[in-house]
């Protein structure tokens, strides 16, 4: 048994994601409260148990697909790509939205 597969915790990020491209379709997006108190939107997905917290380019980048109002995502689909990003001028993992255009 795998410690990460278990104990997963409610959200995706790009250290639990895995290494491989996987396509979704977004059933709901919700803002959501985490530990730190901080708000964000959070994409929930269809038969996942886990969502994805929306920074500002995945926000950026559904907003462009699929248009300012969030109830009209659900339904779309999405590929959720691992990649690297730098935060506080490190790399880190973290996961990228690909969405086809309107």
């Amino acid at each position: 048994m795998k410690v990460s597969e278990e104990f997963k915790g409610r959200f995706f990020n790009g250290k639990n994601f895995g290494d491989k491209p996987r396509k979704f379709t977004i059933a709901a997006v919700a803002l959501e409260e985490f530990d730190n108190g901080e708000k964000k939107l959070a994409v929930h997905f269809a038969g996942e148990d886990q969502a994805l917290p929306l920074n500002a380019t995945n926000r950026n980048t559904l907003t462009e697909a699929f248009g300012d109002e969030t109830d009209a995502w659900e339904g779309k689909s999405v590929t959720l790509k691992p990649g690297m990003t730098t935060f506080q001028g490190k790399p880190v993992p973290t996961i990228f939205v690909e969405a086809a255009k309107k």
